[in-house]
């Protein structure tokens, strides 16, 4: 059997691989997780990735809520890291919740 054939072509600035090689079922496995992670390192190259106490200490000034809710809010959707977008749109969500007592 052959090498696979590399091929590289530049998409939205960042370099994708593809290789073409006979395909088992873990080989797919492999590859469809290796491109989930390269579709979100490139969804997300231009954004730079906050720690969830990093939001929490800056909680009054970039959403005017206390850390306390805004780190709930993040541990709720079990979010360690995540970009100021991401941070922005579970915080709402987060917050329009309905409290069940």
């Amino acid at each position: 059997m052959t090498q696979p054939e590399e091929i590289k072509s530049t998409q939205d600035g960042v370099e994708v691989a593809k290789v073409s090689a006979p395909r088992t079922a873990n080989a797919a496995k492999k590859t469809s997780a290796a491109n989930a992670k390269k579709a979100s390192a490139a969804k997300t190259a231009g954004e730079s990735e906050y720690s969830a106490e990093d939001f929490a200490q800056a909680a009054w000034k970039q959403f005017k809520l206390p850390p306390e809710a805004v780190a709930t809010a993040l541990q709720s959707a079990q979010k360690d890291r995540c970009t100021l977008a991401e941070a922005t749109q579970i915080v709402a969500k987060f917050m329009k919740k309905e409290v069940k007592s």
